[in-house]
Formats: structure tokens, sequence, C-alpha cells
């Protein structure tokens, strides 16, 4: 329990992480960091006012994971990711920084932790048990984000999604940047209309069949075909999304040990 609450915390501090360098970084492209743009300067005050943030964070985190005062503590945890969201996206027109892929799957499961925990502690559940329903509910939020991630590609493309030949484009794409090895494998992979058909179904499957995670018995099932998918998309996208499988796998420990 110890050690999937451990890897929850880490997604969250990746969460407030990854929001608190682009508030650091205003100017800077969202996802193209160089060392170049790395090295220029940053305006104290802003070091300041962020370093300021950070610290009312990890106190947030502590109240929250060592303490009579967890649901405060959660609360807490949550309205600074919030604010902080809040700043980062008014650095950029529009919804860019949603569109861009500002996924928050470690908070929108905080988020069904406090609800729970706090409903079950004014029912008058002993401690323990309104904490085990805080994560169980945790567990049902994160077993409806990965197939809202499916139904959002069907609302898009319908089932044409799944089509090799949108795949194969993605993959060549990607095939330009990379180590050696892993361009080759790209390159090889995209002229394979069989292999990006699979990767089209596995994708689109995968995600959907995430929805039985809402079942303990089925989770760690789950999280294999997760890491799978995850894996798939590092080698042939080259995209690593280190806090979904953090909150999935400390999930996955907690509920089972609990």
């Amino acid at each position: 329990m110890m050690l999937g609450s451990a890897f929850f915390t880490l997604a969250l501090v990746l969460s407030w992480v990854n929001s608190a360098i682009h508030v650091l970084l205003p100017d800077r492209p969202l996802y193209a960091f160089s060392s170049t743009s790395l090295s220029i300067p940053v305006p104290p005050r802003r070091i300041v006012y962020v370093g300021l943030a950070t610290l009312g964070f990890a106190a947030a985190l502590g109240v929250w994971g060592a303490s009579e005062w967890p649901r405060l503590g959660a609360a807490a945890v949550l309205l600074s990711l919030l604010a902080i969201r809040q700043v980062e996206k008014r650095q950029w027109p529009g919804d860019t920084v949603v569109r861009l892929g500002k996924y928050v799957p470690a908070a929108a499961c905080l988020l069904g932790w406090l609800v729970a925990a706090t409903i079950t502690a004014a029912l008058s559940w002993e401690e323990a048990a309104s904490r085990h329903a805080g994560w169980e509910a945790a567990a049902g939020v994160m077993a409806a984000l990965y197939p809202l991630a499916a139904l959002s590609k069907l609302r898009s493309t319908g089932w044409r999604w799944m089509r090799p030949q949108h795949h194969a484009l993605m993959i060549a794409e990607r095939a330009y940047s990379g180590p050696g090895w892993v361009r080759s494998i790209r390159q090889r992979g995209s002229r394979s209309m069989g292999l990006c058909g699979f990767v089209g179904v596995f994708g689109l499957l995968s995600e959907f069949a995430c929805v039985l995670y809402v079942f303990p018995d089925a989770r760690v099932f789950v999280t294999a075909i997760v890491l799978a998918l995850h894996a798939g998309i590092l080698l042939f996208l080259g995209y690593l999304e280190p806090e979904w499988l953090l909150v999935m796998v400390g999930l996955t420990l907690v509920t089972g040990l609990v």
C-alpha cells in the first residue's frame, strides 16, 4: 500500500512540476524545450512566486498523506493544481494548452478519492473504511478515463480511426526522430499495413477495455494491457505519459492491498 501511495503521490508531483515549468518559462514552446531555450534567464520574481507556490503544494501533499486531516489536504492539493493550471492556460491564447494534451489523471482520481472519502466520513464510516472507499472511487474514475478517450476518437472519426493507413502516416512521421534503431523500427512498421492495423485495433479496444478496471479482480490484467499500450506508443510514436502509468499502477497496488 505504501508503494502504491508513493506512485500516486509521484504522479501528483509530476502534474505540478509539468505546469510549474511552463509557468516559469511562458515564452518557450509547450512541447519543444531545448537546451538553448532553457538557458534564457527566468525573471527572479517569477522564480520566487513559483517557489512559494511549490512549497504550499508540498505542504498540502504532506497534510493529505501524513496527517489526521487527509480530506483537507486532498482539497488543498486539488486547489493548488487548479490554480497553477489556470495560470498556465492564461499564458497562451484560447484553449491552446488543453488542445495540446494537458491531461490531469492524478487530479481527476484524487477528486474521486476526496468525494468518496468525504461522503463516507459524513456517514460515520470508520476511517480505514472511508479511505478505502476513497481509493475505490479513484479507481472508478480511472476506469472511466480511458474509455472516454476512446469515445472521443469515435466522435471525431468513427471506427475509421482504426484504419491502418492513418497509423502508418503517424508512425512514418515519427520515423524521423529518435535513436537510429528506433527510426528503423518505425520505418519498417509504417510500411506494414498488418502491423498498423493491429496498432489501431489494439489501441482503441484496449482503451475501451479499461472500463473493466472498475472491478478489483480485473485491475492487474487491465494494468498490464495499459502498460503494453503505452510501451507501443513510446516505441512507435515517441510519446511517454508517466503520470498516467504511475496513477494506474499506484491505484492497482493500493486497492489490491488495503
